[in-house]
């Protein structure tokens, strides 16, 4: 490859007039060379990285837990454990499996569901089965606070 670019490079020296623009040329053709191969390099490495990434070995979630699910995946959790309360009628169940939405109280897990579902004109039975568990989860008296000595 380099005799092909040298053999190149002398042909049109030969045509110049002097020396030092033969010697200018050959040093920008040798520049344009390397800049115009790390351009191809990267081009080729990032559409073989984005083929790669996109298509061959995508990124899977595995066993992920539900306080990781976007506010609309939460709602329906939130309503499929209303839907087992209203069946079931075991409010500490329900509380447990609330309990997987993260750290805050059931009772605002419940009332986000119910503003998100309302925002998003869920139909009535949905909201009065929302509405249920919230009244329920009002029903219960706040746990105390743990005094320290």
């Amino acid at each position: 490859m380099l005799n092909n670019v040298t053999g190149a490079v002398s042909v049109y020296c030969s045509r110049l007039v002097s020396v030092t623009q033969c010697q200018l040329y050959d040093r920008h053709f040798v520049m344009i060379s390397k800049n115009s191969r790390l351009l191809i390099g990267l081009i080729i490495g990032l559409t073989a990285g984005l083929i790669y990434g996109w298509t061959l070995r995508p990124l899977e979630y595995v066993d992920t837990t539900p306080d990781s699910l976007r506010i609309d995946y939460r709602t329906e959790y939130v309503m499929m454990v209303a839907e087992a309360y209203a069946s079931d009628d075991d409010l500490a169940l329900a509380q447990m499996r609330l309990a997987a939405l993260g750290p805050q109280p059931p009772l605002d897990i419940v009332i986000e569901a119910i503003d998100y579902a309302v925002d998003n004109e869920f139909n009535r039975t949905d909201l009065e089965t929302l509405n249920h568990l919230a009244v329920q989860l009002r029903s219960i008296p706040p746990s105390p606070e743990i005094s320290g000595p």
